[in-house]
């Protein structure tokens, strides 16, 4: 968490609010799902979401603060949080134009789930854990799917389709026909609620592709790198990356069953696996290449 000092000139008041995604409330970013959604479909600037974010963190108009009574005293106050928009950039990805301008991209880096149940009606939905925990593999394959389609089209439709794979009733099996019936009912949901569910998906996948911290992930002991696995698969596949033909060719060796079997497996167990059979790979290939 961060922590800065604001002032009116004559009152101090120090607020700690989010370093990075996985420390943010739920209530945060499903603000923050809302805004980014926004930011997506131009409705703001980079700049405007910068300051509505800072807005929520600082709890501008909550009770937390007290109001300040005269205008010089507010305008400190405002310049105060000017300041602070670039302590939100960690909701982006900054790089520099051939103009030298600097360039914001949205990138969700997250792998905390912190909206990991929703309630409609008497109706509880229960979604994935922190960094895919319990999500089989065709959950995840699907859950990337929708949200690739989402990114080609633009669609909410696509979102309420990625919550419907990502969140189900307790102790229902995940199919993906299940799911579609309840995408209509999903659709309810405010679009930050849904907007979070894709930059949730989106974060894991960047942290795979990345190794997170760029040392590895780490799966009982052993630091694995993913990126190993993603990387060759192309980069113009987006996040659909073949699964489904990674899927089929698991099912025919039979190390998880058949297709359902392996469809029903923890997504850990089966890129654990993919990890392993790359690792293989690239050592016969040096072992080729020496003969």
């Amino acid at each position: 968490m961060q922590k800065h000092l604001l002032t009116d000139g004559k009152k101090e008041i120090w607020l700690e609010y989010p370093d990075n995604w996985d420390e943010l409330s739920r209530g945060q970013m499903i603000v923050a799902g809302r805004l980014l959604w926004m930011l997506a479909k131009k409705d703001i600037d980079v700049d405007q979401f910068r300051k509505l974010m800072v807005d929520r963190f600082i709890r501008r108009d909550y009770t937390g603060i007290e109001k300040f009574g005269n205008m010089e005293q507010k305008l400190n106050m405002w310049a105060n949080e000017g300041q602070l928009m670039d302590t939100v950039n960690f909701f982006f990805k900054i790089t520099k134009n051939e103009k030298g301008q600097e360039v914001y991209e949205m990138m969700p880096a997250g792998t905390r789930n912190v909206i990991p149940e929703l309630r409609l009606g008497t109706k509880k939905y229960y979604g994935p854990g922190d960094f895919l925990q319990g999500m089989t593999f065709a959950q995840f394959k699907d859950a990337l799917t929708m949200a690739n389609k989402y990114m080609e089209t633009q669609d909410d439709d696509w979102l309420a389709r990625l919550m419907a794979v990502c969140y189900l009733p307790r102790g229902e099996k995940y199919r993906i026909k299940e799911a579609m019936k309840r995408e209509k009912r999903l659709k309810r949901f405010n679009i930050g609620i849904k907007y979070a569910c894709f930059c949730y998906i989106m974060g894991c996948m960047h942290n795979l592709r990345t190794d997170g911290d760029g040392s590895g992930i780490e799966i009982d002991g052993v630091k694995c790198r993913f990126s190993l696995i993603f990387s060759r698969r192309g980069k113009n596949k987006g996040a659909g990356i073949g699964l489904t033909g990674v899927l089929m060719t698991l099912a025919e060796s039979g190390v998880f069953g058949d297709t359902e079997k392996t469809a029903d497996t923890d997504v850990w167990d089966v890129l654990a696996r993919l990890y392993q059979l790359e690792l293989q790979r690239r050592e016969m290939e040096r072992e080729m290449k020496k003969k």
